[in-house]
């Protein structure tokens, strides 16, 4: 049994601004992980040993969601 994993999903509309690739990467990078996807659906994962609360803040700013 491998340790625990975080997994992230990123998605929006076909015609969104935001740079789906560049936010999830930028999400899964601080944590160790990485991900892809097409243009408007982002799959990642990184392990459950980096600090998740800063990724899901910086999630939050990148997507700008209050």
């Amino acid at each position: 049994q491998g340790p625990e994993r975080l997994h992230l999903v990123v998605a929006g509309t076909p015609g969104l601004r935001q740079d789906l690739p560049a936010v999830l990467q930028s999400v899964t990078a601080l944590l160790g992980g990485k991900g892809g996807g097409a243009p408007h659906f982002q799959q990642g994962g990184a392990p459950l040993s980096g600090d998740v609360a800063a990724a899901l803040a910086l999630l939050r700013a990148r997507l700008a969601v209050p």
